[in-house]
């Protein structure tokens, strides 16, 4: 069986099972034979049943071919606008930006980063988009009139300003808004060999959006060039198994800043650890190179 990114397919809920150190999963069967395990953890409220099917989006398929699985909504759909219930609004840790904090049908509550101008004409019940759904929870936005802000095109390159350093949760976030009113938040600890500085501004590539409403970016690495090739040295070799259930090798090396990354090793070709290997850059990461095996 072939899977794609963001194709439904229909599986089995065979049995529950418990991996040690990991937790519990529902163990998925496909018609095939091809079985996937998703982590029950997330979908307490969708009265999953064993013995009872389910329909699962390809939520992605990650570099080393992992499938990840999402289960269908037992309510919301993707690019659906409901009501949600109000339940506060706060100051944030920016001036001019306001949280706002919401609670869907299963009492679930979630926070929004919106301009504190847009907040303050919002009353009991808020007209919010589904952009996306991932481990059960709701990607938000506020919807269209109401003052959601601009959309942009995946991979768009989008010019951002850093405006501050904030601690959320105790992990420190870069804070960077946007001209039309979008806010990102990047965390420091993968970003602090770029040398951000507050009242700069960086050109990102835009990838989607976060469950709090915040934009996903990620701006160009300050060494390393999408397309262009480099040397490295293999720290490791480890296997997995990939969306074809066949088992795929992966190599992970660390770049010149000491960020572990890797790459997936072609059928067929020897890598070792300590071998150097040429790779091109495909793409960033969490101020990363994506790489991909250069093969001769």
């Amino acid at each position: 069986m072939k899977l794609t990114k963001d194709s439904w397919i229909t599986f089995t809920i065979e049995r529950l099972v418990e991996i040690p150190q990991a937790g519990y999963y529902y163990r998925l069967l496909h018609e095939s034979g091809q079985k996937f395990l998703l982590p029950a953890q997330y979908y307490t409220h969708y009265n999953l049943v064993v013995g009872s099917t389910v329909s699962c989006r390809v939520d992605k398929i990650n570099c080393m071919g992992k499938v990840f699985l999402e289960p269908k909504h037992p309510y919301y759909e993707v690019n659906m606008v409901y009501n949600f219930d109000f339940v506060a609004m706060n100051n944030s840790f920016v001036k001019g930006v306001a949280e706002l904090v919401v609670r869907d049908i299963f009492n679930e509550t979630y926070t929004l980063f919106l301009p504190a101008e847009v907040c303050s004409k919002i009353s009991n019940m808020v007209p919010l988009r589904v952009l996306n759904i991932r481990k059960g929870r709701l990607q938000l936005q506020l919807a269209g009139a109401t003052g959601s802000c601009k959309e942009f095109e995946e991979n768009e390159i989008i010019d951002l300003t850093i405006e501050t350093v904030v601690e959320i949760n105790g992990e420190k976030f870069f804070f960077l808004s946007h001209s039309s009113g979008c806010f990102a938040l990047l965390k420091v600890k993968y970003y602090l060999h770029y040398n951000f500085e507050v009242g700069k501004q960086v050109s990102c590539q835009y990838i989607g959006i976060k469950p709090d409403g915040t934009l996903r970016v990620e701006p160009p690495n300050p060494f390393y060039r999408v397309g262009d090739t480099y040397n490295f040295t293999v720290s490791s070799v480890g296997t997995e198994s990939n969306s074809d259930g066949e088992t795929a090798s992966y190599a992970t090396v660390f770049d010149i800043y000491g960020m572990k990354c890797g790459f997936v090793v072609p059928a067929g070709s020897k890598v070792q650890p300590d071998q150097v290997i040429l790779c091109k850059v495909v793409g960033y990461k969490k101020g990363r190179p994506m790489l991909m095996i250069v093969q001769k």
